[in-house]
């Protein structure tokens, strides 16, 4: 994060698990110094979002634009950013939903929400997690590259029976529609 200039979109990918630490049944806390989400590391190591978001937030240069994936159980709203956005009977809602100040523009795509576990099924001749699957079969099958159109092709496509609703977050208020090339 270091290099990044202005120019530079960022990429982070992450496909695995997350957790509840400690059994927690509750959401985000942007107010506690413990958060309850964290991704599970190759090692086994915990990666809480609040470490994540710190890393993104240590960038050299401000301008940059990220946008993290995660297609991983209970990783909505992981990194606490300050905006999320659902779908209410085919309506786009979105919601502040913690007050923390972001000073780097993110963009968070989770495949499940902090209380759900996320899934893969075998698509196209492989098995795949149906957050990873939907977003490459967005991105190739449509032109709407906005937020709204990204968040309701989630929400028909990942998980038709509801078992798994994704997540968008972000750091800035969108208004209007936001066109995902130029966020990410």
């Amino acid at each position: 994060m270091q290099a990044t200039d202005g120019d530079n979109r960022i990429l982070f990918y992450f496909a695995g698990h997350g957790i509840l630490v400690d059994g927690s049944e509750e959401p985000f806390d942007s107010s506690s110094k413990s958060f309850a989400q964290a991704l599970v590391a190759g090692n086994g190591e915990h990666i809480y979002g609040s470490e994540l978001r710190s890393w993104f937030c240590n960038s050299s240069n401000r301008s940059a634009s990220i946008t993290a994936v995660f297609d991983a159980c209970h990783t909505g709203g992981i990194m606490g950013l300050p905006y999320s956005c659902e779908i209410y009977r085919e309506d786009i809602r979105v919601h502040r939903s913690s007050k923390q100040t972001v000073p780097v523009e993110m963009l968070e795509i989770s495949a499940a929400r902090w209380n759900q576990q996320a899934f893969s099924s075998s698509r196209g001749g492989g098995m795949y997690g149906q957050l990873s699957w939907c977003l490459v079969q967005y991105l190739k099958e449509t032109d709407d590259e906005s937020v709204n159109g990204l968040a309701h092709y989630l929400d028909e496509n990942c998980d038709p029976d509801g078992g798994q609703l994704p997540q968008i977050c972000y750091s800035r208020q969108i208004k209007g529609p936001r066109v995902l090339s130029d966020s990410t």
